[in-house]
């Protein structure tokens, strides 16, 4: 578990102290996945976050890749922040090559910053949810473009006329509905 101590205290270094980061090291899981080995499932229930220690991890959905992971990544950690817990993954999390990550599970993770005492509590809780937001927004400009680059591929409606993409749907819909164009 050295190396997750040494990648832990990376991370966190600025926010946690020695005893903390041993403390932190306690709640998690070292794993060792294959490649394009599963470690989170969309449409699972989310109860644990992972952080990338060696290795590449894809997270996708509907089969397309949306991002590429590398060591020092946390994923998985956006969830935390739902209180309701009832939501579902919204994504796969996929090993790119054999991968090494650290698990850690939801309630652990919340035992612990409990614990901290409140200083360094607020510290951790500032500190994580400055990065969360960080993902949310950036979440929110791929969605912006990947949006933008749907519209321009369907294709637009000309004066007096129907682009060919559009057209082959307006076919096809008339050949399922059996009706004449």
């Amino acid at each position: 578990m050295a190396e997750t101590q040494i990648q832990l205290s990376q991370l966190t270094v600025s926010l946690l102290e020695e005893r903390q980061l041993i403390s932190l090291e306690r709640i998690c899981g070292e794993l060792n996945i294959e490649s394009q080995g599963i470690i989170m499932k969309e449409g699972d229930k989310p109860d644990f976050f992972v952080i990338v220690l060696h290795g590449k991890l894809a997270i996708m959905t509907f089969g397309q890749v949306l991002k590429v992971l590398e060591a020092g990544a946390i994923v998985g950690e956006m969830e935390l922040c739902n209180t309701s817990r009832a939501e579902m993954r919204q994504y796969t999390v996929v090993a790119k090559e054999e991968t090494t990550v650290a698990k850690i599970l939801y309630e652990d993770f919340t035992s612990f910053v409990e614990g901290l005492g409140p200083r360094a509590a607020k510290r951790c809780s500032r500190h994580f949810a400055e990065y969360v937001l960080a993902k949310v927004v950036e979440a929110e400009d791929r969605v912006v473009v990947e949006d933008r680059h749907r519209l321009d591929t369907v294709g637009t409606t000309r004066r007096n006329g129907v682009s060919a993409p559009c057209l082959e749907d307006l076919r096809l819909f008339a050949e399922i509905a059996d009706v004449e164009l």
